[in-house]
C-alpha cells in the first residue's frame, strides 16, 4: 500500500426555536431561538495498511459559548485486522458567557482529554470495543445564567 492522505472539511449549523407548546407556554412565553455554527477541518494519514494518524480542528460558535477544539489520534490494526488499538488526545479552549454580555465578562474553560481504546472482531456480525477516557477540566464549569442573590 502507498501512503495516502484524506482531507476532511465540514460545516454544522443548528437552529433551535420555540416550536413546542410546552416551551412556548411554560418556559419561554416570548418565544426562544438559538443558533450554533461549527466547522471541522482535518486530515487522516494512512502510512501503511492498518495504520492511521489523524488531526482535526473543530471551532464552534454560539451567542454565549465559543469553542476551539484540536485533536490528534492514531490507530493500528493487528492479528489479521481482528484487533485494533487506538489513542487520542483532544484539547478544547472555550469561552463561556451570557448572550449579550460584554466579551470581557466571559470566562475560559480548558478541557484536556486522553482516550485509549481496543477493539476485537469476533465474527462477521460481532465487534467488541473497550474504551477508556480521562478528562481534565480547568476553568468555568457553571451556567452563567444561574445567579444567587445574597443580601437584601
Amino acid at each position: 500500500m502507498h501512503p495516502e492522505v484524506d482531507v476532511v472539511a465540514g460545516v454544522d449549523v443548528d437552529f433551535i426555536t420555540a416550536a413546542t407548546i410546552d416551551v412556548v407556554t411554560s418556559a419561554s412565553p416570548r418565544g426562544y431561538s438559538e443558533e450554533r455554527f461549527g466547522l471541522v477541518a482535518g486530515a487522516v494519514w494512512r502510512p501503511a495498511t492498518g495504520t492511521t494518524v489523524g488531526v482535526r480542528y473543530v471551532p464552534s460558535f454560539e451567542r454565549d459559548y465559543e469553542s476551539q477544539g484540536l485533536s490528534a489520534s492514531a490507530s493500528r490494526e493487528w492479528i489479521d485486522r481482528r484487533l485494533t488499538t487506538r489513542i487520542e488526545y483532544r484539547l478544547a479552549l472555550d469561552q463561556v458567557g451570557r448572550a449579550g454580555a460584554a466579551r470581557e465578562t466571559w470566562r475560559p474553560l480548558a478541557t484536556n482529554v486522553i482516550g485509549l481504546g481496543v477493539g476485537w472482531v469476533f465474527g462477521a456480525r460481532t465487534v467488541g470495543d473497550l474504551l477508556y477516557e480521562v478528562q481534565l477540566l480547568d476553568g468555568y464549569q457553571a451556567s452563567p445564567y444561574r445567579n444567587v442573590w445574597l443580601g437584601g
